[in-house]
């Protein structure tokens, strides 16, 4: 149906077997440009049009290029209560040199793509799509109220292309969701999206209040891949949505975009991703079932100027991939945070549970890791949390290298961490460090570690240090109970002209503090004095270490 207005209702309907042809990329003369045809219900306006839509109770399987195809509608629009399977279709090609001979991908279980943003209210809720080609649900511009509420979305099949394996698109997402500009609300609840390739969710370029709450996002597959250290500034999960549609392809930018990451070995199968929020964006991931994905559980990636909480998470068995050298930057993460311009608010609280993931619990990632002035600040929480037995093998994920902090903060570059506070968390069991902070190049952090259980940990409880840096980090460490860790309960160590000033008080430990500075051109490591022992075990000192009354 084309360029309808109105009041439209659709509802309990088969729809099986439709055919169609594919779609035609003429960037000459875009006029002979066509979408694909042989969707089982379609609704394409040429210009946004008013329509108050309905579809509900409908069997719509086995069609062709997509279940349910909505473009450039605004109203109210509610689809329910459908099921949509087995859509066929494409994952498209990608010919950034000769952009006619290129493919849109098709076969999403539902597709609404407005050209250009438009408000809705638009609900999607109790639908079950199943082996759908790209996409089990795919949005692009959609401004307004939207609602995903109590989907099971499962089998998508995508394709993984990266790497040179092929020149597809790499889709598979069970939901994904881009915008050109503008803010919506957006709540995904109470779904249940499993076994799908690529991503569990994806969302990019939103803005506005997201919440992504109560869902169970299980064995996403993926591309399982290290990140080269060189090329992590470039890694832009956004860049999985720059093509939507047909007149992308004469965008030069955003084709060389996705040749780009098609080229690259970005890995991938995680649980959630939400990358790029351009303007502002306030998201809340709450009370989710993550568990057994590729990747991450949680990666985000580029949210400047944007407030995130992450509450109550289940984040288990990720698996990931890992290489021991200097230039590798390892995957397998419960949560990853890369921010690298502008200011973050993150906050991790309220009992997430993260545990036998194959690399570390949670790395939140400030700045660039090869020492690019980007100027990020940040102030980040970890507070009330759960972090247990990460850095273990998983199903699909074998070495027998220590990894797997329980808690890693790492800024390099020259950011600014006005505030890291790691409180009140129980972190056991971990097989490298209970809790690492690393401040590379020019970058400072200003941090307070306390109340903390930080037990059983294969390596340090907690370990502070630079490397060949001017990097400072200032530390209040106090009231943590440190035990049976199987190195120091604390290391501190500024490294080659680093900066460490800690206050260390308070804490109840069974193995020593090493207090260390005896690099070849040492750094600077202060400590308030006099230290007040409470339970501590010994502190041992190498190298230049010096007291002060507080820290500057």
């Amino acid at each position: 149906m084309f360029d309808l207005t109105g009041i439209v209702s659709i509802t309990s309907n088969q729809i099986t077997g439709t055919t169609g042809f594919a779609g035609n990329i003429d960037t000459i003369n875009p006029d002979n440009s066509y979408r694909a045809s042989g969707q089982g219900i379609a609704f394409l306006n040429n210009t946004a049009g008013q329509v108050d839509l309905n579809i509900a109770d409908n069997a719509i399987t086995d069609n062709a290029n997509q279940g349910v195809a909505l473009g450039n509608l605004s109203g109210t629009i509610v689809i329910t209560d459908n099921n949509i399977f087995n859509t066929s279709g494409t994952t498209g090609n990608v010919d950034n040199a000769n952009p006619n001979n290129s493919e849109l991908f098709t076969g999403e279980g539902i597709a609404f793509n407005n050209d250009t943003v438009q408000n809705v209210n638009l609900t999607i809720a109790r639908n079950t799509l199943n082996n759908n080609t790209s996409r089990g649900i795919s949005l692009v511009n959609l401004l307004g109220q939207v609602t995903i509420d109590d989907n099971e979305i499962s089998d998508t099949q995508g394709a993984i292309p990266f790497d040179g394996a092929s020149t597809a698109f790499p889709v598979g997402q069970g939901i994904a969701f881009t915008n050109d500009s503008g803010d919506v609300n957006l709540t995904i609840s109470n779904n249940r999206i499993l076994r799908n390739l690529n991503q569990g969710i994806l969302l990019t370029d939103i803005n506005g209040t997201v919440g992504i709450n109560n869902n169970i996002i299980t064995d996403t597959r993926g591309n399982l891949a290290i990140i080269n250290i060189n090329d992590f500034a470039a890694v832009d999960f956004s860049t999985l949505t720059s093509i939507t549609n047909i007149d992308d392809f004469s965008d030069q930018a955003a084709l060389n975009e996705m040749a780009g990451v098609i080229a690259s070995d970005l890995p991938t199968g995680q649980g959630i991703v939400v990358a790029n929020a351009p303007d502002n964006l306030n998201l809340t991931i709450d009370g989710n079932e993550i568990r057994d994905n590729h990747s991450q559980g949680i990666a985000l990636d580029d949210l400047p100027d944007d407030t995130v909480t992450i509450t109550g998470n289940t984040i288990t068995g990720t698996s990931g991939a890992f290489v021991n050298n200097n230039v590798s930057f390892s995957t397998g993460q419960g949560i990853l945070a890369i921010h690298a311009n502008e200011n973050l608010n993150l906050t991790i609280s309220e009992d997430n549970q993260i545990s036998d993931n194959f690399e570390d619990g949670i790395v939140v990632v400030v700045g660039d890791l090869v020492g690019g002035l980007t100027g990020a600040t940040a102030a980040i929480t970890i507070d009330g949390n759960r972090l247990t037995n990460n850095g273990v093998d998983t199903d699909d994920s074998m070495s027998n290298d220590i990894r797997g902090d329980g808690i890693r903060i790492i800024a390099n570059g020259n950011p600014v961490v006005n505030s890291l506070n790691i409180n009140n968390n129980m972190i056991t069991g971990n097989r490298d460090d209970g809790i690492q902070v690393t401040a590379d190049g020019l970058a400072q952090i200003t941090t307070a570690i306390s109340n903390n259980t930080i037990n059983q940990n294969i390596q340090e409880g907690i370990f502070l240090g630079n490397v060949v840096t001017l990097g400072r980090i200032i530390a209040d460490v106090q009231m943590n109970t440190l035990m049976n860790n199987g190195g120091n309960a604390l290391e501190a160590n500024p490294g080659a002209l680093g900066n460490i000033c800690l206050n260390l008080s308070d804490n109840n430990s069974n193995t020593d503090y090493l207090l260390r500075n005896d690099a070849m051109i040492p750094g600077t490591l202060l400590v308030v004095a006099p230290i007040n022992p409470g339970g501590m075990g010994p502190v041992t000192m190498m190298g230049v270490v010096g007291n002060v009354p507080n820290c500057p």
